[in-house]
């Protein structure tokens, strides 16, 4: 928890309530599907970060409505919406304040 607080910059009781969501969204996206949808994300994110090719697959895969992360790397591309911690929290009306 002490890492989350500090990487993120927000309060444990925000970062409960956002593991809590999260545990309660999960989708588990079948590899094969993933596998389906490689060259596409290759294509996509493939020049900014390799490492980030799998969950760009996965996204396109899951018709997901944005990848929660706070790469901003990862935000540099524009196929897949990119929400890093507090734009997550924004978007459930929580608060991004410490």
């Amino acid at each position: 928890m002490d890492v989350l607080v500090r990487k993120t910059g927000l309060a444990e009781g925000e970062i409960r309530m956002l593991i809590g969501i999260l545990a309660t969204n999960l989708k588990v996206v079948p590899a094969e599907e993933v596998r389906q949808r490689w060259d596409e994300a290759e294509a996509i994110v493939g020049s900014i970060d390799r490492e980030d090719i799998p969950f760009v697959a996965a996204a396109l895969a899951s018709s997901c409505d944005a990848i929660w992360s706070d790469d901003k790397g990862l935000k540099r591309q524009k196929s897949v919406l990119i929400l890093n911690t507090h734009e997550v929290l924004a978007r459930l009306g929580g608060s991004a304040e410490g």
